[in-house]
């Protein structure tokens, strides 16, 4: 939040209210660059805590529905996650009766 008359209060409640950071005017042009990519790095951080939660989330699920411990299986299931998050078409082969 950039301001001009800002006070103590208006501080806070912009902060509460997801203001990265609080610059009261006049303020230099490197305090502007250095606010804006921190802010930046912040967001491009959450973006990744995000994106490996659920990741995370996806993996404990498959742990979840596919049973089995074996090489095989864990080769299995890091087949689907490599390709589960494409659009690639996947044809799964097997005996009958093998739990395709």
């Amino acid at each position: 939040l950039i301001t001009g008359h800002g006070d103590i209060s208006m501080a806070v409640n912009a902060m509460r209210d997801g203001a990265y950071d609080f610059m009261e005017k006049p303020f230099s042009p490197e305090r502007l660059v250095d606010v804006t990519r921190r802010a930046l790095e912040q967001r491009s951080l959450a973006r990744e805590v995000s994106a490996l939660r659920r990741q995370l989330a996806g993996r404990q699920a498959l742990e979840q529905r596919i049973i089995g411990r074996s090489p095989a299986m864990q080769r299995l299931r890091e087949l689907m996650e490599n390709v589960g998050d494409t659009a690639a078409n996947v044809l799964i082969e097997g005996e009958t009766g093998t739990g395709k």
